[in-house]
Protein backbone atom coordinates (compact mmCIF):
# COMPACT_ATOMS: atom_id res chain seq x y z
CA UNK A 1 0.00 0.00 0.00
CA UNK A 2 1.30 3.45 -0.90
CA UNK A 3 2.16 5.75 1.98
CA UNK A 4 -0.26 8.61 2.63
CA UNK A 5 1.61 11.45 4.31
CA UNK A 6 -0.42 13.33 6.94
CA UNK A 7 0.23 17.05 6.54
CA UNK A 8 -1.07 19.96 8.61
CA UNK A 9 -1.14 23.66 7.67
CA UNK A 10 -1.61 26.31 10.35
CA UNK A 11 -1.68 29.95 9.26
CA UNK A 12 -4.10 32.76 10.05
CA UNK A 13 -3.93 33.93 6.43
CA UNK A 14 -6.74 32.02 4.69
CA UNK A 15 -5.41 32.88 1.24
CA UNK A 16 -1.95 31.50 2.05
CA UNK A 17 -3.51 28.28 3.34
CA UNK A 18 -5.37 27.86 0.06
CA UNK A 19 -2.22 28.60 -1.96
CA UNK A 20 -0.13 26.17 0.03
CA UNK A 21 -2.75 23.45 -0.32
CA UNK A 22 -2.89 24.04 -4.09
CA UNK A 23 0.91 23.77 -4.34
CA UNK A 24 0.94 20.56 -2.30
CA UNK A 25 -1.75 19.12 -4.57
CA UNK A 26 0.45 19.96 -7.56
CA UNK A 27 3.41 18.21 -5.91
CA UNK A 28 1.20 15.14 -5.41
CA UNK A 29 0.54 15.03 -9.14
CA UNK A 30 4.14 15.65 -10.19
CA UNK A 31 5.87 13.34 -7.71
CA UNK A 32 3.16 10.63 -7.64
CA UNK A 33 2.73 10.81 -3.86
CA UNK A 34 -0.33 11.01 -1.62
CA UNK A 35 -1.07 13.62 1.04
CA UNK A 36 -3.89 13.93 3.55
CA UNK A 37 -4.05 17.66 4.35
CA UNK A 38 -5.78 19.50 7.20
CA UNK A 39 -5.81 23.27 7.73
CA UNK A 40 -6.16 25.50 10.79
CA UNK A 41 -6.17 29.28 11.05
CA UNK A 42 -4.97 29.48 14.65
CA UNK A 43 -2.67 27.49 16.89
CA UNK A 44 -5.19 26.69 19.62
CA UNK A 45 -7.43 24.34 17.59
CA UNK A 46 -4.29 22.65 16.26
CA UNK A 47 -3.12 21.99 19.83
CA UNK A 48 -6.62 20.74 20.65
CA UNK A 49 -6.33 18.32 17.72
CA UNK A 50 -3.04 16.98 19.14
CA UNK A 51 -4.72 16.41 22.49
CA UNK A 52 -7.34 14.32 20.69
CA UNK A 53 -4.69 12.13 19.04
CA UNK A 54 -3.75 14.01 15.87
CA UNK A 55 -0.16 13.12 14.93
CA UNK A 56 0.75 14.52 11.51
CA UNK A 57 3.96 13.62 9.75
CA UNK A 58 4.59 17.22 8.70
CA UNK A 59 3.27 20.63 9.77
CA UNK A 60 3.62 23.99 8.03
CA UNK A 61 3.36 26.39 10.95
CA UNK A 62 3.06 30.18 10.79
CA UNK A 63 5.12 31.89 13.48
CA UNK A 64 3.15 35.14 13.67
CA UNK A 65 -0.43 34.18 14.52
CA UNK A 66 -2.42 36.43 16.85
CA UNK A 67 -4.00 34.06 19.39
CA UNK A 68 -1.59 31.12 19.80
CA UNK A 69 1.47 31.71 17.64
CA UNK A 70 3.80 29.22 16.02
CA UNK A 71 6.43 29.35 18.75
CA UNK A 72 3.82 28.54 21.41
CA UNK A 73 2.42 25.70 19.31
CA UNK A 74 5.85 24.19 18.62
CA UNK A 75 6.74 24.47 22.32
CA UNK A 76 3.58 22.55 23.12
CA UNK A 77 4.34 19.87 20.50
CA UNK A 78 7.96 19.33 21.54
CA UNK A 79 7.95 19.99 25.29
CA UNK A 80 4.44 19.35 26.60
CA UNK A 81 3.15 16.75 24.15
CA UNK A 82 6.72 15.36 23.79
CA UNK A 83 6.31 14.74 20.07
CA UNK A 84 9.73 14.64 18.41
CA UNK A 85 8.58 12.82 15.28
CA UNK A 86 6.40 15.42 13.56
CA UNK A 87 8.51 17.52 11.20
CA UNK A 88 7.83 21.24 11.65
CA UNK A 89 8.36 23.72 8.82
CA UNK A 90 8.01 27.27 10.08
CA UNK A 91 6.50 29.96 7.85
CA UNK A 92 7.12 33.67 8.30
CA UNK A 93 7.41 36.94 6.43
CA UNK A 94 10.69 37.62 8.26
CA UNK A 95 13.82 35.54 7.76
CA UNK A 96 15.19 36.70 11.12
CA UNK A 97 12.92 34.35 13.05
CA UNK A 98 14.92 31.30 11.94
CA UNK A 99 17.40 31.54 14.83
CA UNK A 100 14.65 32.34 17.34
CA UNK A 101 12.88 28.99 16.79
CA UNK A 102 15.92 26.70 16.61
CA UNK A 103 15.27 25.18 20.04
CA UNK A 104 12.02 23.67 18.71
CA UNK A 105 14.03 21.63 16.20
CA UNK A 106 12.38 22.74 12.96
CA UNK A 107 12.80 20.63 9.87
CA UNK A 108 13.02 23.75 7.73
CA UNK A 109 11.94 27.38 7.38
CA UNK A 110 9.97 29.07 4.57
CA UNK A 111 9.78 32.81 3.98
CA UNK A 112 6.63 34.34 2.50
CA UNK A 113 5.79 34.52 -0.31
CA UNK A 114 6.44 30.81 -0.64
CA UNK A 115 8.17 29.79 -3.88
CA UNK A 116 6.98 26.55 -5.46
CA UNK A 117 10.50 25.29 -6.26
CA UNK A 118 11.59 25.85 -2.67
CA UNK A 119 8.50 24.04 -1.36
CA UNK A 120 9.22 21.05 -3.62
CA UNK A 121 12.74 20.75 -2.17
CA UNK A 122 11.41 20.87 1.37
CA UNK A 123 8.70 18.27 0.74
CA UNK A 124 11.05 15.85 -1.04
CA UNK A 125 13.61 16.20 1.77
CA UNK A 126 10.84 15.45 4.27
CA UNK A 127 9.81 12.32 2.34
CA UNK A 128 13.41 11.08 2.37
CA UNK A 129 13.57 11.65 6.13
CA UNK A 130 10.24 9.89 6.65
CA UNK A 131 11.42 6.86 4.68
CA UNK A 132 14.68 6.79 6.62
CA UNK A 133 12.97 7.09 10.01
CA UNK A 134 10.49 4.33 9.27
CA UNK A 135 13.03 1.71 8.32
CA UNK A 136 13.05 -1.26 10.66
CA UNK A 137 15.95 -2.82 12.53
CA UNK A 138 15.47 -6.54 13.03
CA UNK A 139 17.32 -9.18 15.01
CA UNK A 140 16.58 -12.80 15.91
CA UNK A 141 17.56 -14.64 19.06
CA UNK A 142 16.83 -18.19 20.21
CA UNK A 143 13.13 -17.60 20.85
CA UNK A 144 11.89 -14.62 18.86
CA UNK A 145 12.39 -12.08 16.09
CA UNK A 146 12.34 -8.46 17.27
CA UNK A 147 11.58 -5.51 15.00
CA UNK A 148 12.19 -1.90 16.08
CA UNK A 149 11.81 1.27 14.07
CA UNK A 150 15.13 3.06 13.76
CA UNK A 151 13.42 6.33 14.73
CA UNK A 152 12.57 4.78 18.14
CA UNK A 153 16.17 3.80 18.86
CA UNK A 154 18.19 6.19 21.02
CA UNK A 155 21.49 4.32 20.80
CA UNK A 156 23.27 0.99 20.33
CA UNK A 157 26.01 -0.13 22.72
CA UNK A 158 28.23 -3.19 22.79
CA UNK A 159 30.12 -5.17 25.39
CA UNK A 160 31.75 -8.62 25.06
CA UNK A 161 29.94 -9.43 21.78
CA UNK A 162 26.62 -8.41 23.29
CA UNK A 163 24.65 -5.60 21.61
CA UNK A 164 22.23 -3.52 23.66
CA UNK A 165 19.54 -1.29 22.19
CA UNK A 166 18.13 1.58 24.25
CA UNK A 167 14.98 3.18 22.89
CA UNK A 168 13.67 6.71 23.23
CA UNK A 169 11.40 5.62 26.10
CA UNK A 170 14.33 3.76 27.76
CA UNK A 171 13.25 0.23 26.86
CA UNK A 172 16.25 -2.12 26.57
CA UNK A 173 16.93 -5.07 24.24
CA UNK A 174 19.98 -7.34 24.10
CA UNK A 175 21.31 -9.84 21.58
CA UNK A 176 24.56 -11.30 20.28
CA UNK A 177 26.30 -9.40 17.50
CA UNK A 178 28.89 -6.88 16.38
CA UNK A 179 28.33 -3.14 16.35
CA UNK A 180 30.42 -2.85 13.19
CA UNK A 181 27.91 -5.02 11.31
CA UNK A 182 24.99 -2.87 12.47
CA UNK A 183 26.82 0.26 11.34
CA UNK A 184 26.89 -1.11 7.78
CA UNK A 185 23.08 -1.16 7.53
CA UNK A 186 21.96 1.62 9.89
CA UNK A 187 20.74 4.97 8.44
CA UNK A 188 23.34 7.71 8.25
CA UNK A 189 21.87 9.56 11.25
CA UNK A 190 23.49 6.94 13.50
CA UNK A 191 27.05 7.91 14.41
CA UNK A 192 29.78 6.47 16.60
CA UNK A 193 30.71 8.51 19.65
CA UNK A 194 32.98 5.76 20.98
CA UNK A 195 34.10 2.32 19.85
CA UNK A 196 31.20 0.75 21.78
CA UNK A 197 28.47 3.40 21.32
CA UNK A 198 26.51 4.36 18.21
CA UNK A 199 23.83 7.01 18.77
CA UNK A 200 20.87 8.38 16.87
CA UNK A 201 21.92 11.96 16.19
CA UNK A 202 18.25 13.02 15.98
CA UNK A 203 17.82 12.10 19.65
CA UNK A 204 20.79 14.06 21.01
CA UNK A 205 19.35 16.68 23.34
CA UNK A 206 22.63 18.35 24.27
CA UNK A 207 26.24 17.92 23.13
CA UNK A 208 29.23 18.96 25.21
CA UNK A 209 32.92 18.60 24.51
CA UNK A 210 33.22 15.12 26.01
CA UNK A 211 29.65 13.80 26.32
CA UNK A 212 26.16 13.84 24.85
CA UNK A 213 22.85 13.87 26.66
CA UNK A 214 20.14 11.87 24.91
CA UNK A 215 16.44 12.75 25.01
CA UNK A 216 15.77 9.94 27.48
CA UNK A 217 18.26 11.50 29.93
CA UNK A 218 21.18 9.11 29.36
CA UNK A 219 24.58 10.82 29.35
CA UNK A 220 27.16 9.08 27.16
CA UNK A 221 30.88 9.82 27.00
CA UNK A 222 32.47 10.78 23.68
CA UNK A 223 35.84 9.10 23.23
CA UNK A 224 38.76 11.42 22.47
CA UNK A 225 39.26 9.92 18.99
CA UNK A 226 35.62 10.57 18.02
CA UNK A 227 35.15 14.15 19.26
CA UNK A 228 35.93 15.89 15.98
CA UNK A 229 33.78 13.45 13.98
CA UNK A 230 30.84 14.03 16.33
CA UNK A 231 31.16 17.82 16.07
CA UNK A 232 31.38 17.56 12.27
CA UNK A 233 28.30 15.32 12.11
CA UNK A 234 26.28 17.75 14.21
CA UNK A 235 27.34 20.63 11.97
CA UNK A 236 26.31 18.71 8.84
CA UNK A 237 22.91 17.74 10.20
CA UNK A 238 20.21 18.76 7.68
CA UNK A 239 17.31 16.35 8.58
CA UNK A 240 17.31 14.64 5.25
CA UNK A 241 17.89 11.06 4.21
Amino acid sequence: MDTVYEIGICDDNHELCDQLMAMLTKIEEIEKVQFSINCWNDGKPLCDAFEKGYNPDLIFLDIEMEQRNGKEVSKYIREEYENYYTSIVFISGKAGYAVDVCRFEPFDYLVKPIEFERLVKVVLAFIRKYERDNKVFEYTNAWETVRILYKDISFFSSWNRKISITTLNSEAYEFNGKLSNIAKVAPHNFIFIAHSYMVNIDHIKCCRYDNVMMRNGDILQISRNYRKAVRDALMRQRWDA
